[in-house]
């Protein structure tokens, strides 16, 4: 291929260029290189120009097809010097974003900026105290008895003492320098003695601080971590509490609410033997200048005292102290004072515990600090780049999808005005239907000029992650420059790309991860340049951090972009804050969570709709209470972003898509009418999903009648053995091969839990004759070596991928299945998953029947999508089976809670028999989602389980009151402690933090041991190897040495490999091991053989 490279570098960016393109190029021009280049050669040159890139780097490169075509391949540096085509502009104009406020309607940022600065220089005031002085030289680690963020807003208490409700009058009096030691030891004294040593509240009832002070106490106070209240009675008290001004809240919190370490002992750190910093006079000479700051904005102020802007303005200021703290804190240089008198006072201490800044200089510096990233918040919301031509989202769908591209018509005429940004998305399309696709397409519609994309993607697996990143890279065709895939480190990441043409060995995979801001993480693509401010750069350590914020499309698992309202101690909130206020953010398969998380991720989306981003939210089973809830998290963000920018608008933009139709409606802020033209919306869809042809009906498997025998559990495994053989008989294919034909089927048994899981793997493996049919079966959940995990994901991802090539499937071409047809003298040959609820979401597989335990209506629904998935086959009768009861409901009486863990339940149900909970004709007829998308008027949660499920979620998100619900994180003060957060965990785990294990092979004793800390646990945990003794009965046998021997030499020694998670609940049973199985607690009978 010809290209010709264009260079409209500037100052050293401009050689380094020249140096690149020199190597690989002939020079045409002084700015213009061509030549014939393949590939993968034109691939070397783009990677190398990334890694020297720069803010002054500007290389275009463009491919010349004829002699009358060419076309843009891409641009490496600062797209703002070409056009969509890779133009050069002949003329062109500046646009100062930072200064052009007025334009930007960044009307209060004086206000922040003043506020920044001015408790940057007060927020850690309470180091002056001597029990914190002595701490610093002390050779122990000593916390606090009381924490010196207290103390500091006990000092700027005892400074506007007085005062405290005339703003005017305190304000002049620091600018006035009118304070002395003697006077705030004096208050000092007194507020301490009042409130028993910060025992008792911080502010009382009775008194009246005005809005400003309170604030600003509020930022002194929580500059290193949220309120949190640790009494479970007075939480129990408080939690249905309306507390709706930060007066009242002030009069529930007092130092216990995490501020208290030693009430004995909280008296010494109210002595101020050196003094309050009166004798520094850069120190008074700055309070005072940061005081008239304050002075001169208190008319916009006094402008909103009363309003929610309050909370944006928080938000932004407490991001920019954190972030000047931090950054101040890490510099290496020790700030030596000129102020010999103050330098007895010290902040912090380096590494070697020697003292480091003094807190004169520590204070001014952080305050300069704070007020210099403020400066920049317009450019976190302007500045940043987005990812332009994408050629994909502007070519016209296949006739399949051709409602990918209706939605984008009706999106683009409803969008009359580019900077009213609040757009409110449901997208309800089915699965299988190019969700993905459309959903980009969207946001490409949106986009300034529709022609470009930023927006962070969040999901709740690594699997769907990872899936979602290639789709974008390998079929929407983002580049590697503008597209980041973020998720947790595990062998996906590890594997280096070995041998693209072997599908049995593992490909592109990335590079390990580091220790970030971002926890453990990998990221598809991070080796180019970054230009980003000093304090920026200072605090993203690394290329992973940079990326995750500057690159236009972030994939990422929610994990990573829910800190920035979920991270209540620390600054680890800071970088998702960030990257939120740059981007757009969808969320897929929204309702995949439990009801907690799903309240976490409310205010996720209450969060970016008050950083005024867009928000779409993708499932094919979004329960009315669900998109509800959170549309009116939606709308009440994106009023207080309104208010802040003074945007004159009263409507939000919403639209509901699916594979039928596209609705945009403008709904009003004052009378919104979401409920009606949600259900409209709902109806249509219900009405068009009757007309489709039926891919899953259902057939009930009574079990009613095992209620009372003896060995329940063994019943129940044999009665699902019967109908995995009922089930191939009506859903196989003939296959052919060696001369002979046999009936083939892939079948799924999904379970609600692990030990149950490989109970039935067990039982089938085990049972001596199955009749006529061979029954192949393998074992998949979580509790497994990561490797051996990954071989089988990898495996069936290729095997149950039922679409045709060449007109062949993939399995029929598998060495495995095709040994197994050939030593089976049976005619019939059943391959079985038997799964934890792993299974439901995320994998893109296609079997031929399935059987389901039941926990809730939408793990049926997601379950019964991996049966003809791919094929669309028309079927005659049922393929998917579901049990009458599951195992809990089995074993347990009537009073039991069996729908949960997975499930909804709370309270005892009227029965567990699944035909008396749910019209079980519907699911007979066809199983989808209307179950779980239409919610009935009146709800009857005890007697059916569509209601149970409408119930918990409508209670959830939009009826409860108090911090525990998700409504009050809008309407209450609440939001600025910990405890809504404290309330409803995302990620939360019940039984404690998993336990990580390794499994390492001793070379020399030639045996594994499980490893912990580095330090062999083999008697710690006593885990006993099972052995297996049908080896010849699995479908694909694992065996963790030969898996040792398939990793890449250079990859050998990373432990990841050989993780594996036990939960901490299970630390005292007894537990088993197998390659085969995972992990698993001998309690039910059938492990006797275990050793």
């Amino acid at each position: 291929m010809m290209v010709i490279f264009t260079s409209q570098c500037e100052k050293k960016a401009l050689s380094k260029t020249r140096r690149v393109l020199d190597s690989f190029a002939d020079r045409i021009g002084d700015r213009t290189w061509k030549t014939i280049i393949t590939l993968e050669g034109l691939d070397a040159v783009h990677k190398l120009l990334r890694k020297t890139a720069s803010k002054n780097t500007a290389v275009s490169c463009h491919w010349i097809r004829s002699r009358s075509l060419s076309e843009l391949v891409w641009v490496v540096g600062n797209r703002s010097k070409f056009n969509e085509e890779g133009v050069i502009p002949v003329n062109s104009t500046q646009k100062n974003l930072l200064g052009s406020l007025k334009e930007n309607n960044w009307h209060y940022l004086p206000v922040i900026k003043a506020l920044s600065a001015f408790v940057g220089l007060i927020h850690d005031w309470g180091k002056a105290n001597d029990f914190f002085q002595w701490k610093l030289r002390s050779t122990n680690l000593i916390s606090d008895p009381v924490r010196h963020e207290w103390v500091s807003a006990i000092i700027f208490r005892a400074l506007i003492k007085g005062n405290e409700n005339n703003d005017e009058i305190w304000l002049k009096k620091i600018i006035d320098k009118a304070w002395t030691n003697e006077e705030l030891n004096k208050h000092t004294v007194q507020i301490v003695k009042e409130t028993e040593n910060g025992y008792k509240k911080l502010i009382k009832e009775s008194e009246s601080n005005s809005v400003l002070a309170n604030w600003i106490l509020y930022l002194i106070f929580t500059h290193h971590k949220l309120p949190y209240l640790t009494d479970r009675n007075i939480y129990n008290l408080i939690s249905k509490n309306s507390v709706q001004t930060l007066h009242k809240l002030y009069s529930n919190l007092d130092a216990k609410w995490g501020y208290l370490n030693d009430i004995e002992k909280a008296k010494k750190c109210f002595d101020f033997s050196k003094g309050f910093l009166e004798d520094s006079d850069r120190f008074k000479e700055e309070l005072s200048r940061c005081a008239n700051s304050l002075l001169e904005v208190l008319p916009l102020i006094n402008d909103f005292q009363e309003d929610k802007l309050w909370r944006l303005i928080i938000n932004y200021s407490r991001i920019c102290i954190i972030l000047g703290d931090h950054y101040i804190s890490s510099k290496n240089e020790s700030l030596k004072t000129s102020d010999t008198e103050n330098a007895e006072l010290y902040a912090n201490t380096n590494k070697e515990k020697n003292l480091k800044q003094p807190l004169v200089n520590h204070l001014i510096e952080v305050s300069k600090q704070s007020k210099k990233i403020s400066r920049y918040l317009p450019r976190f919301e302007y500045g940043f780049e987005s990812a332009p031509d994408i050629k994909k989202l502007k070519a016209k769908s296949p006739p399949d999808f051709k409602w990918q591209d209706n939605a984008v018509e009706k999106v683009k005429k409803h969008q009359k005005n580019e900077s009213i940004n609040n757009w409110f998305i449901i997208n309800m399309a089915s699965t299988g239907q190019g969700k993905t696709l459309a959903n980009a397409k969207i946001f490409h519609a949106l986009s300034q000029g529709g022609q470009s994309l930023r927006f962070t993607l969040a999901l709740g697996l690594r699997t769907l992650t990872q899936q979602t990143g290639e789709v974008y890279s390998k079929k929407i065709g983002v580049s590697n420059q503008d597209l980041a895939v973020v998720m947790g480190t595990n062998v996906f990441t590890l594997l280096s790309k070995h041998n693209d043409n072997d599908v049995n060995q593992y490909t592109k995979f990335g590079s390990e991860s580091e220790e970030s801001l971002l926890g453990q993480m990998y990221i598809s693509d991070d080796d180019q340049s970054y230009s980003i401010p000093d304090f920026l750069d200072f605090s993203l350590t690394n290329n992973k951090e940079k990326s995750f914020l500057l690159k236009p499309i972030v994939i990422c698992t929610i994990d990573h972009i829910i800190n920035a309202s979920e991270v209540v101690k620390g600054g680890r909130f800071i970088l998702p804050s960030l990257r939120l206020m740059s981007s757009d953010l969808i969320i897929d398969e929204v309702d995949d969570f439990d009801t907690k998380e799903l309240v976490a991720i409310g205010r996720l989306i209450h969060l970016a709709g008050m950083y005024g981003r867009k928000v779409m939210i993708s499932s094919a089973t979004i329960p009315p209470s669900l998109a509800r809830g959170y549309f009116e998290m939606y709308k009440s963000g994106w009023e207080i972003y309104k208010n802040f920018k003074d945007i004159k608008c009263e409507t939000l933009n919403v639209v509901w898509v699916d594979e039928f139709d596209t609705k945009v409606e403008n709904i009003s802020l004052k009378e919104p009418k979401f409920e009606s033209n949600h259900k409209d919306f709902v109806n249509n869809r219900l009405e068009k999903l009757k007309k489709k042809p039926v891919l899953q009906k259902a057939e009930l498997i009574n079990c009613n009648h095992l209620i009372n025998e003896e060995n329940k559990l063994e019943k129940y495994f044999q009665l699902i053995l019967e109908n995995i053989k009922s089930f191939h008989k009506n859903h196989n294919t003939k296959f052919e091969i060696y001369g002979v034909t046999k009936n083939v089927s892939f079948g799924l048994i999904r379970l609600a839990n692990i030990n149950e899981c490989v109970a039935l793997s067990r039982y089938i493996i085990e049972s001596e004759q199955h009749g006529d049919i061979e029954i192949r079966t393998v074992c998949y959940h979580s509790r497994q070596i990561q490797i051996l995990r990954h071989e089988l994901e990898t495996y069936l991802d290729r095997i149950l991928n039922r679409k045709r090539v060449n007109g062949k499937y993939a399995w029929e071409d598998d060495l495995v299945i095709n040994e197994i047809v050939k030593q089976t003298e049976k005619k019939n040959i059943v391959f079985l998953v038997v799964s934890s609820p792993i299974e439901e979401v995320g994998r893109d597989h296609d079997f031929d029947w399935a059987i389901i335990e039941p926990s809730s209506i939408r793990s049926i629904i997601q379950l019964s999508g991996r049966v003809n998935r791919h094929r669309k086959d028309r079927i005659l009768s049922p393929n998917v089976g579901i049990l009458q009861l599951n195992i809990k409901a089995l074993e347990g009486n009537q009073d039991s809670i069996v729908f949960v863990r997975p499930g909804y339940q709370t309270e005892r149900l009227a029965s567990h028999e699944l035909d008396q909970l749910i019209n079980f004709e519907n699911f007979r007829c066809s199983i989808d989602s209307t179950e779980r998308i239409y919610q009935r008027n009146s709800l009857d949660p005890v007697s059916n389980l569509s209601d149970l499920e409408h119930y918990v979620i409508s209670n959830k998100l939009i009826y409860e009151i108090g911090f525990r619900g998700l409504s009050s994180w809008a309407i209450d003060m609440w939001y600025l402690t910990a405890l809504p957060q404290k309330a409803n965990r995302f990620r939360e785990n019940p039984n404690g933090d998993d336990i990580k294990l390794f499994r390492i092979y001793d070379e020399e004793e030639g045996k594994f041991n499980w490893e912990e800390f580095g330090l062999i646990r083999n008697y710690f945990y006593d885990i006993k190897d099972y052995q297996i003794n049908n080896q010849e009965k699995f479908w694909l046998k694992r065996e963790l040495r030969k898996s040792i021997d398939n990793i890449p030499f250079s990859l050998k020694d990373e432990k990841i490999f050989f993780e594996l998670l036990l939960p901490s609940y299970m630390k005292n049973s007894e537990l088993v091991y197998s390659d085969n199985y995972g992990l698993f607690i001998d309690n039910n009978g059938y492990y006797d053989e275990a050793k």
